[in-house]
């Protein structure tokens, strides 16, 4: 643990370290949708945790079986190469490490876990200095939460948390940790943290200061 008192978890990898906007485009031109429509449904904040509906001259993307057909293309190999940093992202990270030990507890799981590692790696972000969970295929996304924060809890009983959504800030105050918003995928109005965050300058700022 060395001089490190606290621990910064960041509750999420993509749209909150990663954004992974393009390969969701890439994703939708490799399944024949026309480029205007994808950028039409990918840049508006309602879509980012939806998959989109369509047809073509070519293509019907509208049945159930869409949501399978999308990840398998979307969680491919090649397609994570698609994945950018967040702006700032790394600097405030390197920045952060100084204070705190940084985890991720990362929605994806751990079929992706080298190939997602090498990506962090290769855009810059510190992969040596923070420790990244992946979860197991079939884990309840809850109980998998538990279980990481009651990991670093061992480690670290006090620290601040980084959230994507309102509900992880329950999880975070049963172990005291001090909430952060990042509005990304919510408004700030979707959460109850004093503090929500726009972008890696405002996160930098609040958690040196706080």
């Amino acid at each position: 643990m060395g001089n490190k008192l606290f621990a910064l978890v960041i509750h999420g990898l993509d749209n909150l370290i990663l954004d992974n906007s393009n390969r969701k485009s890439a994703t939708y031109a490799q399944l024949g949708w026309d480029e205007a429509n994808t950028m039409n449904f990918v840049s508006k904040k309602g879509n980012i945790m939806k998959i989109a509906s369509f047809n073509t001259s070519t293509v019907n993307f509208t049945a159930s079986s869409r949501r399978n057909r999308y990840y398998d293309m979307y969680n491919r190999e090649d397609m994570l190469e698609h994945d950018i940093l967040f702006p700032k992202c790394a600097e405030v990270i390197n920045l952060l490490t100084k204070d705190f030990k940084i985890f991720v507890i990362s929605l994806r799981t751990k079929n992706l876990e080298d190939r997602t590692l090498s990506v962090l790696k290769k855009l810059g972000f510190p992969v040596e200095v923070v420790e990244v969970f992946f979860k197991k295929m079939h884990e309840p996304i809850q109980s998998y939460k538990q279980k990481c924060m009651l990991k670093i809890h061992d480690e670290f009983p006090s620290g601040i948390g980084i959230i994507l959504n309102n509900d992880d800030s329950i999880l975070l105050e049963e172990f005291d940790y001090s909430p952060v918003g990042f509005s990304s995928i919510k408004n700030k109005e979707d959460f109850s943290a004093e503090v929500v965050c726009q972008n890696w300058d405002e996160i930098s700022s609040s958690i040196s200061q706080s």
